[in-house]
């Protein structure tokens, strides 16, 4: 039996929560497109899934890591968006795919980088949009409103999405400085 369901995730550690719960209830993931996810009914598996951006790392460095996960026994679901979704099979024990603090700390810091590139071009776009819509008075000003306020709502999310890992890398250094 298959089902899609839609989620919208800005929290990837929450997405990472959801994919394993469904896991438990025996919807194993198969693929998503356009935040549609596909799951497949089998109650006789049960799998660990990780998810992890390896966008901004160089195509052959990216290759070779895959590579290294497949061989550890750890499945490539998908990869979309400079995301890879694995799973390995939970009678296999737990796995991480950051297994210190440091590297923990590096992602963290890498989804940081990643999403403030995003946020300032969305800023930018937005600003210069509704000046366009202001500055018009033809079915175009309408086309430029709509586009500053999308932008806007992507700009907000992302905001939102900053802000979170910013904690999570806080929580992270605090962790790392007591365990030091």
């Amino acid at each position: 039996m298959k089902k899609t369901i839609y989620r919208f995730f800005v929290d990837d550690a929450k997405e990472e929560a959801w994919l394993n719960e469904m896991s438990a209830q025996g919807w194993h993931f198969q693929k998503m497109q356009l935040r549609f996810y596909t799951f497949i009914k089998d109650e006789s598996q049960q799998y660990i899934y990780r998810l992890e951006l390896i966008n901004g790392q160089p195509v052959k460095a990216q290759k070779e890591y895959i590579t290294f996960l497949e061989e550890s026994g750890i499945t490539i679901v998908q990869q979309f968006g400079g995301w890879i979704y694995t799973r390995k099979n939970a009678t296999a024990g737990s796995y991480e795919l950051f297994s210190d603090y440091a590297s923990k700390i590096t992602y963290t810091k890498r989804g940081l980088k990643l999403s403030i590139l995003t946020l300032l071009p969305m800023v930018i776009f937005s600003i210069v949009n509704f000046i366009n819509a202001a500055n018009r008075d033809d079915a175009f000003s309408y086309v430029s409103l709509f586009a500053a306020i999308l932008c806007m709502i992507v700009s907000a999310l992302t905001t939102l999405a900053i802000y979170r890992l910013y904690q999570r890398k806080k929580a992270l250094e605090k962790q790392q400085q007591l365990f030091e």
